[in-house]
């Protein structure tokens, strides 16, 4: 059974779940302070607002800081009142130039700022900004926090572990939550929507609902909901070149496990995502993730999840976008327990401790326009990649993925 003594031994999950709460709250009181990359409103004259007319403006201009984070300089306005005695609202002031009593204009400027509620990391990111849409991978988990919608199919053959630390379901055999019978090779397909939402372009939560189609050996075929998930994600960094962010993962159990379509317990799952520009072209990626169970049976077990990608756009006009993405993988078992089934049938129970998977994936990732407009056609991409298992222990030894994504 579960105990929240046993997180206490996880100091990656303590510390990812905290990290991910206290710099959402953090992020989002920034936000409706109006504070981050954008100034507040400066005012270098003790005029009443009331009184200010606009005189000459200019649109605001980008800007690198000391720290390397690209911000927003704010127009500056020059604002012209005539001066009253009384210091009563006169109403609108005049555009002609107006003088004190010594004869000198009287003149008023404020920095005016481009407001709290523009979006500007997700501008600069998510939307592309200089150097144009971000070329990311297709295996390894998105790292930009943006609003979005993607829809993806996996197409996973030859997994001959199916309950390893109940990792892809629950531990198999009679009197079991999962299969009646043990899989020495399991097929599956999975169609999944992911949605995400970002309010200020550092926090968002999302949900991804997954339904399955699994083709055991000797089981029977099976489909249906697999584990639902959810979450929250923050950007702890978000520079013109790099973007770090915290991300915690919530799995929910399903009730029909004996089917295969997933595991009957909780699961959740903290991790860092990383993404930088190294050039406008060439894009490196990389996650560190630990999942891990809640309450399952004695083959549950700890599974660290970590890759690297490197992306480069081949082609990148005003209206297409696309470039080569290669990822690796790899998967380490930190406890629980695996059915295996040997050539003769013979079914055993192993210790998956210490069990390492790497995978590498190939794959090609294109979109519409150059990423920095706003618009379903500006906003769109594809993922097309296969993954092959270079280990002799697998999850499954073929994938083939495709998505389509859509920002909003």
């Amino acid at each position: 059974m579960f105990s929240f003594a046993r997180l206490w031994k996880r100091p990656l999950a303590l510390a990812g779940a905290a990290w991910v709460l206290v710099g959402g709250i953090s992020g989002c009181a920034q936000n409706m302070k109006g504070t981050g990359a954008l100034a507040e409103p400066v005012m270098t004259s003790a005029v009443a607002p009331s009184y200010l007319s606009k005189q000459a403006s200019a649109p605001p201009a980008a800007r690198s800081s000391p720290s390397g984070t690209v911000v927003r300089t704010a127009a500056v306005e020059t604002l012209t009142k005539p001066p009253t005695m009384s210091g009563a609202d006169d109403g609108p002031a005049e555009k002609t130039d107006k003088t004190d009593k010594a004869g000198a204009p009287t003149t008023t400027t404020t920095v005016v700022s481009s407001g709290p509620g523009e979006n500007y990391f997700s501008q600069d990111w998510a939307n592309g900004g200089a150097g144009g849409a971000a070329l990311e991978g297709g295996f390894l988990d998105p790292v930009m926090v943006r609003s979005q919608v993607r829809f993806r199919a996996d197409f996973g053959y030859d997994m001959n572990r199916p309950d390893r630390a109940e990792y892809f379901y629950s531990k198999s055999g009679p009197g079991n939550p999962g299969p009646l019978a043990a899989e020495r090779k399991v097929d599956y397909q999975d169609l999944s929507t992911y949605l995400e939402y970002s309010p200020n372009g550092r926090f968002s939560v999302f949900a991804e609902v997954p339904f399955r189609f699994l083709n055991p050996e000797i089981n029977p075929d099976e489909r249906g909901l697999s584990n639902i998930n959810a979450g929250v994600r923050y950007a702890i960094i978000a520079e013109d070149c790099r973007y770090l962010t915290a991300q915690l993962r919530w799995y929910f159990p399903i009730t029909n496990s004996h089917t295969g379509l997933g595991y009957k317990h909780e699961a959740i799952e903290p991790g860092l995502l990383y993404f930088q520009k190294v050039t406008d072209r060439l894009h490196v990626q990389a996650e560190l993730r630990d999942w891990i169970p809640l309450a399952g049976t004695d083959y549950e077990g700890n599974v660290l999840r970590y890759g690297f990608g490197v992306g480069y756009k081949v082609v990148e006009t005003c209206r297409f976008w696309a470039g080569p993405v290669a990822e690796i993988i790899g998967w380490s078992v930190l406890d629980g327990k695996e059915t295996t089934v040997d050539d003769f049938g013979i079914v055993r129970t192993e210790k998956a401790s210490n069990d390492t998977i790497i995978n590498a994936s190939i794959g090609v990732r294109l979109g519409l326009g150059d990423g920095s407009q706003s618009g379903v056609r500006n906003q769109s991409d594809l993922f097309i990649g296969y993954s092959h298992s270079l280990t002799g222990e697998v999850w499954t030894k073929d994938m083939v993925r495709i998505e389509a994504r859509l920002r909003f």
